[in-house]
């Protein structure tokens, strides 16, 4: 089988989240009153363990593509009760480090001071892995003809074989039908806004295959200063993804709240974001959705005063990190400019390492890529405005200015 095939993972128990996190880096509060809603200070994350649902469990829906593409998984495990209890909240795989974040943000034009995951849990990071079957490369021709010349050119074993593989005799042919081969795949990269970082001769494959993702990246819209890299540090696996689970219980960011969240805005929160990825918008996505008839909570729905129960649900968001605006606007209102800068100097190294750590302007830079990525995010939900109507819009504008 040629091109990029995934193991899928059939077990979630050998499912591992990696240890420590990256985020487990930044400054963590600890408090153990971690239910009683405070003013956190001096801290990134408060580390926090979810409130599971009770009773008895539903899988209402799963995207099989974020559980094959992002999470390595088989979407048959989606129907295990290991896997249903993971996203209600009661089961934590191996490696995962439950915090839930500090921002605060303006609502409307007014500064709404802490606000912070309420009722959400980041559960770990995940590092999702690629392997491909097939690398026979333009360098393995160019090495053949260094050590062993010309001469010897056709006798080299890898030469023979790929020769024989494609075809069969003619140089000059084969030799044209691999340029072609690989115009074809760049022009369906264009296609789709795919970018190669390292498209050097020994990242081209004679078979015409895109090989070697580290770096590489996907632009939404043409940004001419766009430069891909989402490989891990050690430049051998794949994205880092840090799933999310939104209505696992309270934390010192609930305010008033219950730190739940009822079943028709996770179905919304579900469609929604998984629609937007499918239209082209940069979003995060969702893997699944866990209900219980049994685990009510009080919601007014028209705000008229009449509350009634309806049943909790959770829903499992993935991102590679949560990180937002309002995340470095909570340190400067508060006056923590070492957090601020710590924070700053992370997001930059592990989530924008096209910019150097010693550059003088780093920040500078880095502030002008936010801008410019959320710029073409929003220029996205109007490009699509026409297709999903008022209802699809409303969620659109529902969702929080990520960092990337």
């Amino acid at each position: 089988m040629l091109g990029c095939e995934k193991s899928l993972i059939r077990d979630l128990k050998s499912w591992k989240f990696r240890n420590p996190p990256n985020y487990a880096e930044l400054p963590i509060n600890e408090d153990p009153e971690y239910n009683v809603p405070v003013a956190v200070k001096n801290a990134v994350f408060s580390k926090v363990p979810t409130e599971p649902l009770i009773g008895k469990l539903n899988l209402v829906c799963v995207s099989e593509d974020a559980m094959k593409d992002i999470l390595d998984l088989d979407p048959e495990v989606a129907e295990t009760v290991e896997f249903v209890d993971m996203v209600a909240g009661k089961y934590l795989p191996e490696g995962g480090l439950t915090v839930c974040h500090r921002y605060g943000g303006y609502q409307f034009g007014y500064w709404a001071d802490q606000l912070g995951d309420g009722r959400a849990h980041i559960l770990g990071e995940y590092v999702n892995r690629c392997k491909t079957a097939r690398l026979m490369k333009a360098g393995s021709f160019e090495i053949a003809c260094k050590v062993n010349g010309s001469a010897n050119f056709e006798e080299s074993p890898p030469i023979k074989m790929a020769i024989e593989q494609l075809l069969n005799d003619k140089y000059v042919k084969w030799y044209s039908e691999v340029a072609h081969t690989n115009l074809d795949m760049v022009a369906s990269w264009q296609g789709v806004g795919f970018t190669h970082g390292v498209l050097n001769t020994d990242n081209v494959s004679v078979l015409g295959l895109t090989i070697d993702y580290g770096p590489y990246g996907f632009m939404q819209h043409y940004y001419e200063h766009y430069v891909p890299n989402t490989s891990d540090d050690a430049g051998r696996k794949g994205e880092s993804w840090q799933p999310q689970l939104k209505g696992s219980g309270e934390t010192p960011y609930s305010r008033f709240g219950d730190g739940r969240a009822v079943l028709r805005s996770s179905i919304r929160e579900m469609i929604a974001s998984e629609a937007c990825y499918y239209l082209g918008i940069p979003t995060t996505r969702a893997a699944a959705l866990v209900e219980s008839d049994e685990h009510k909570v009080w919601r007014d729905k028209s705000y008229s005063g009449a509350a009634r129960q309806e049943p909790a649900a959770v829903v499992m968001r993935l991102a590679p990190a949560w990180y937002r605006l309002g995340s470095f606007e909570i340190l400067l209102k508060r006056n923590e400019p070492h957090t601020m800068r710590q924070l700053a100097d992370f997001v930059i190294k592990h989530h924008f390492p096209n910019i150097s750590s010693d550059d003088p302007d780093k920040y500078v830079k880095w502030y002008s890529e936010v801008a410019h990525t959320n710029l073409d995010m929003v220029a996205s939900w109007q490009d699509n405005f026409r297709n999903m109507g008022p209802i699809m819009s409303g969620l659109l504008l529902e969702s929080n200015f990520m960092l990337k």
